[in-house]
């Protein structure tokens, strides 16, 4: 389904089902390693088949908390 999705270290995506943002921190074939915030602010790694991933529309991008994980 998104194998077209040319994702690379540092873009914003996000499952479809929640308005969590998670960046990319490694693209391995259709397997994507993410990171994010949990609501502890806890650093959270988990790996995702890129089938399952969108890019998220720019009004989101726009809300994205002040403490998201950025690249430096």
């Amino acid at each position: 389904m998104n194998r077209m999705l040319n994702l690379k270290v540092g873009d914003v995506v996000q499952l479809p089902s929640e308005n969590k943002l998670m960046t990319v921190e490694s693209v391995k074939g259709d397997i994507v390693q993410c990171v994010w915030l949990d609501p502890g602010h806890t650093v959270v790694y988990h790996e995702f088949s890129i089938d399952v991933l969108i890019l998220p529309h720019t009004s989101t991008l726009s809300k994205r908390p002040e403490n998201y994980p950025m690249e430096n």
